[in-house]
C-alpha cells in the first residue's frame, strides 16, 4: 500500500513498532490488535478525513526512506558484516 501512495490502517500487538511508526510518520493510523472499536474508528477517521492524499503520499515516502529492495540490502549485510566481525 505504501508503495502505491495509500494511507496505512494498522492493528498490531504491543511487541511490533510498527504502530509508534505509523503514528510518529504520520501515514495513517494504528490501534492495538483486538481493539475493535478503535481500528472501526480509525477506519470512520479516514473515511471523513481530507487528509488521505497527504498521508498517502507520507506513507510512500517513508517505503522509499526504508523499505526498497536496495534499503533492504544495506540492512541486510550491515547486520551480517557485524554478525561476522563478532
Amino acid at each position: 500500500y505504501m508503495e502505491y501512495q495509500m494511507p496505512i490502517i494498522a492493528a498490531t500487538d504491543d511487541s511490533t513498532d510498527m504502530g509508534e511508526i505509523i503514528i510518529k510518520n504520520n501515514f495513517g493510523y494504528w490501534s492495538k490488535s483486538g481493539e475493535l472499536k478503535d481500528f472501526n474508528d480509525n477506519v470512520q477517521r479516514l473515511l471523513s478525513t481530507y487528509e488521505v492524499r497527504r498521508l498517502g503520499k507520507n506513507a510512500h515516502n517513508y517505503f522509499i526512506q526504508n523499505y526498497t529492495s536496495e534499503i533492504s540490502y544495506q540492512i541486510i549485510n550491515k547486520y551480517l558484516y557485524n554478525r561476522k566481525l563478532n
